[in-house]
């Protein structure tokens, strides 16, 4: 198995180790892309704000890599969200946890100053977020964080790092990462905003709601999972509701009319509004020969059923809007 070292700062200066060891060069100061023979896939790091600095890595590996963080001479948190819809393996504190999307836990809070050790599964797509905070920014952060609790200062206070599930908001912020380019113009605009109501949802979480607001906030909740898991399966064919309301914990009646009331459309309009809008980016991607390519990677049997649906949400036909790959 490579092993890979490195370690974090609130500037760039970190990058030129890690890219040296996996036989890559950084660019611009912000992307080291991952070269064939480990793999395909990128990590981009910048700074958002003094204080304030986010790494994006999104891996999929040919073969197992161990990635060590050292320990920081920086003196701020690291903020870290996995979001990949498999199991990786984190260690930390000689703790063993299983993160990911749809893991308890796949939110860590730790201090740079703890090294840490990441594995992600071969083959799979792995999409994690870290963000540095520098503590200067918020010196009464582990009083004041939204988790604060009994339990959640003796898991501190034990372990030094917290870890949990990132709330609902956050993970739709997350997820909207997934299908960003990073070469584009706009992303570090993107990026910028993504990381900022992040560190804010963070602050702002209310722990003192009324039992009422609780049950509200769950059902909420329970839908916004059942929404990311939409967003995440765009490219297959659309869940039962039995299925959906079963990952809600809801009967299926209060499940329709519960997503009907918080998104004001049913989870099958929400689900063919979102993939056609998929469709589109695929469409206009250059990355496909024919019409017929993005039909089968949308996971539709007939091209008259894409069609149609294309039509009914933005009056032309996917042929309308289809960039061909470039020969």
């Amino acid at each position: 198995m490579k092993k890979i070292s490195h370690y974090f700062t609130l500037t760039s200066g970190w990058q030129d180790q890690l890219a040296e060891q996996i036989g890559s060069k950084v660019i611009d100061d912000k992307i080291i892309e991952f070269p064939k023979e480990i793999g395909k896939g990128y990590m981009y790091f910048t700074g958002i704000i003094p204080g304030i600095s986010v790494s994006l890595t999104n891996l999929s590996l040919k073969s197992k890599i161990s990635i060590n963080r050292e320990e920081s001479s920086d003196d701020s948190f690291i903020i870290f969200y996995d979001m990949s819809n498999h199991s990786n393996l984190l260690k930390i504190k000689n703790k063993e946890l299983k993160i990911g999307t749809y893991e308890k836990p796949n939110l860590i809070i730790t201090d740079n100053k703890n090294s840490a050790y990441y594995e992600t599964q071969i083959n799979k797509e792995s999409f994690a977020l870290q963000i540095l905070v520098d503590k200067k920014l918020f010196p009464d952060f582990e009083s004041n964080y939204p988790y604060a609790s009994p339990n959640y200062a003796e898991k501190l206070k034990k372990e030094e790092f917290f870890y949990g599930q990132a709330d609902s908001k956050s993970a739709i912020l997350l997820h909207s990462l997934k299908n960003k380019n990073i070469y584009d113009v706009s992303f570090h605009s993107f990026i910028t905003g993504i990381t900022l109501k992040l560190v804010a949802n963070l602050l702002s979480n209310n722990t003192s709601a009324t039992e009422q607001d609780k049950i509200r906030v769950l059902d909420k909740e329970a839908i916004d999972r059942t929404k990311l898991f939409l967003l995440s399966n765009l490219h297959n064919p659309f869940p039962t509701i039995e299925f959906l309301s079963n990952m809600a914990r809801m009967s299926k009646s209060k499940y329709k009319t519960t997503f009907s009331k918080l998104m004001l459309t049913t989870p099958k309009k929400f689900y063919i509004v979102e993939k056609m809008k998929l469709a589109r980016e695929l469409l206009t991607s250059g990355n496909f020969d024919n019409v017929n390519s993005v039909k089968d990677n949308l996971n539709y049997s007939h091209s008259k059923t894409l069609s149609l649906k294309y039509f009914k949400q933005f009056n032309k036909l996917p042929i309308d809007d289809f960039i061909g790959r470039a020969s």
